[in-house]
């Protein structure tokens, strides 16, 4: 996030859930784990023939997660939204979430909830942070050194955070670096791409492809796309009219033809463009036009609303967040909701706080993301059953029965609630439960 101001960015993609989760191939050595394997089986289905013959509902998020950039100052007028907090989207009321200086939280540039089901966050004071999306607590750190929260050291200030299509975590740093993490252990694995000049907006296209910009504070940006044959300029830095880029969002399949959204952060615009970088648009200009003359204290050189970040809501609609013309306590960040058209389709609230990201909240059991808690969601804990990672739902370190009940618990549930995990109903609940403690007297456990 250029200037301490600036942030970053999103994927829209939905990643390979798979290719975070290695196979535990040793766990079918014994015939009695195979005997295991198949009574679960037997069980599992009489699990999913009651569910395939309802219907899920579709899920629609109610808030969202949001950094927020600057702590309050005297005479701020919402002294308690500061670090992560949560916005209803159907209010607009925002409350806090999780406060500045939990697990050394500050200058929170960039947040997402990953397929694994952690929420990560980055700082400009040189680190990533994990903490549990639900309850907001920090989780342990992978790091020996580590305090509660740490998620691992960065190269500089991360800047912006993206999940790859293949299972890892990427981020940004104010070095001038994209380094891929493992997400099960925070370690450092490779500097995919070295050189930049403050990189902070990612993104990845389903076939793995990363896009990110370049470009200093003040300075102007570009787009780049690096794949496996090399890296290709998407928009030149220099371009006239496109200034300097704070995130990119890549439409969802759904949306034809698609497209490329740059969030412009000092041109105050959203500029579209084709895969390729060709048919460059304005998708839009961002309220509330830049008034005159300016409030005191604001640059006229760099006079904007700083939007910050895009995310493509549950409601198939583009979130835009920014950080505002002013600084606190002259609280002028917003969040506002546009079609695919560039239409604003509604200003959802002002007068926040400096917005610098957005990231939508899944309910228990959404493992992939979509919206939804149904069989694909159950397909998915199976497929890394008795791994850690995506579908260990409760934590304990390996994907079991419990988990599976806490998949059906939340079959056809609000996606949107961060609350408790509503109790299972009748029949249902008990199969749910035999299979939980099959899996337990098969590991010994009573």
């Amino acid at each position: 996030m250029r200037f301490l101001h600036k942030s970053c960015v999103c994927m829209t993609d939905t990643p390979g859930f798979r290719a975070a989760i290695p196979y535990e191939n040793d766990a079918v050595r014994s015939d009695g784990w195979r005997s295991s394997v198949l009574h679960i089986g037997v069980l599992v289905v009489a699990l999913l023939v009651p569910m395939a013959m309802s219907t899920p509902t579709t899920l629609r998020a109610s808030q969202v997660l949001a950094t927020v950039f600057f702590d309050a100052v005297a005479g701020d007028p919402a002294p308690t939204l500061q670090g992560i907090i949560r916005i209803d989207l159907n209010s607009g009321i925002a409350t806090p979430f999780i406060p500045t200086g939990t697990a050394n939280l500050t200058f929170a540039s960039d947040l997402l909830v990953a397929p694994n089901g952690n929420l990560y966050v980055s700082s400009l004071a040189g680190f990533v942070l994990a903490f549990d999306p639900h309850s907001g607590a920090p989780l342990p750190s992978p790091v020996p050194v580590g305090f509660p929260g740490l998620f691992a050291f960065t190269n500089g200030g991360a800047q912006a955070l993206s999940w790859g299509t293949d299972g890892n975590l990427y981020v940004a740093t104010s070095m001038g670096s994209i380094t891929k993490y493992d997400p099960a252990t925070g370690t450092p694995l490779d500097n995919v791409v070295t050189g930049l000049a403050a990189p902070d907006a990612l993104a990845f296209q389903s076939d793995g492809s990363l896009i990110y910009d370049s470009g200093e504070f003040g300075a102007p940006g570009g787009v780049f796309r690096k794949t496996n044959s090399g890296t290709q300029t998407l928009v030149p830095i220099g371009t006239p009219g496109f200034d300097n880029p704070s995130d990119i969002l890549l439409t969802p399949n759904a949306v034809s033809p698609a497209r490329m959204l740059v969030a412009d952060f000092h041109g105050n615009k959203i500029h579209s463009y084709a895969l390729d970088g060709s048919d460059p648009q304005i998708f839009a200009t961002v309220p509330p036009a830049i008034p005159d003359p300016l409030p005191p204290g604001v640059d006229p050189n760099n006079a904007s609303n700083f939007p910050s970040k895009m995310l493509v809501s549950a409601n198939n609609t583009i979130l835009l967040g920014s950080l505002g013309l002013t600084r606190r306590p002259d609280n002028r960040g917003s969040i506002l909701e546009y079609g695919f058209d560039g239409t604003l389709l509604r200003t959802i609230v002002r007068d926040l706080p400096p917005i610098s990201s957005l990231t939508r909240t899944f309910g228990m059991g959404d493992l992939n993301q979509d919206g939804r808690v149904d069989g694909a969601d159950a397909a998915l804990l199976f497929l890394n059953w008795n791994s850690v990672g995506v579908g260990d739902l409760d934590r304990s370190g390996a994907v079991d029965g419990a988990d599976l009940a806490l998949v059906y618990a939340n079959w056809s549930g609000d996606n949107g609630r961060l609350a408790e995990v509503p109790e299972p109903h009748g029949g249902m609940a008990l199969l749910a439960g035999m299979l939980l403690h099959s899996v337990r007297r098969r590991n010994g456990r009573h």
